[in-house]
């Protein structure tokens, strides 16, 4: 991560094309929501509880597949408090095979 990624939308945009690839069907609704919202990531908790609720589809698929989620260089996204809710919210709800 660097400086520009505390921007919530770029952010975002890179935490989507971590979890869910733009080829992978899978994660279509998480990307068409991300998509409407554009620029106004006010209500980031509900893109939040989306992305949980697809991973947590994909962990009922996949139970045993184990994921890491590295967050590089975090402390340049510290500043924001929006990012620090959605790491916190991940900790908190992401399954079991998810590892952050």
């Amino acid at each position: 991560m660097d400086h520009e990624d505390s921007d919530l939308t770029i952010f975002y945009s890179h935490l989507l094309e971590m979890l869910f690839p733009p080829h992978d069907d899978f994660s279509q609704e998480a990307h068409e929501h991300f998509d409407k919202c554009g620029n106004n990531l006010s209500e980031y908790q509900c893109l939040n509880a989306l992305l949980c609720q697809e991973l947590w589809a994909s962990h009922s698929l996949y139970p045993d597949a184990a994921t890491y989620m590295v967050f590089d260089d975090f402390h340049e996204v510290m500043e924001s408090p929006q990012i620090m809710d959605t790491i916190q919210f991940f900790i908190d709800n992401v399954p079991p095979n998810y590892k952050i």
